[in-house]
């Protein structure tokens, strides 16, 4: 019996997320920074490990200037929770913000009544 895969493209995330982190790049590499993709941060004791999608260095100093994320929301704007606490975890670590990039848009409709949930992907 064969294994269902959750996510066929893996770490590097769907084709529209990976779309996104182009485009972000590309916008980044203009203003003159340096950018490395899945960015490697080891956080502080007793929280797990992460990687944010994008970190922007200066150049010439080499210095950490932005970091980004890129992810799902909920239908109000929010990040998910997934993306929520990576990006508080990282941001305890650093002391830096993180800029969020949203590429769609998890809507959830629940009717009380019935118990019944629908959940759709914009």
């Amino acid at each position: 019996m064969s294994k269902k895969v959750t996510n066929p493209n893996g770490k590097k995330g769907s084709p529209e997320h990976q779309a996104k982190i182009k485009e972000i790049e590309k916008n980044l590499e203009e203003l003159g920074f340096t950018v490395k993709l899945e960015y490697y941060i080891k956080t502080m004791a007793g929280m797990k490990n992460r990687y944010v999608d994008l970190a922007a260095f200066e150049k010439r100093t080499k210095r950490l200037v932005e970091l980004h994320q890129v992810g799902k929301t909920k239908a109000n704007g929010e990040a998910v929770k997934r993306e929520q606490e990576a990006m508080d975890d990282i941001k305890k670590t650093t002391g830096k913000d993180i800029i969020f990039h949203p590429f769609t848009i998890l809507v959830i409709i629940t009717t009380i009544a019935t118990g019944t949930y629908l959940i759709n992907n914009l």
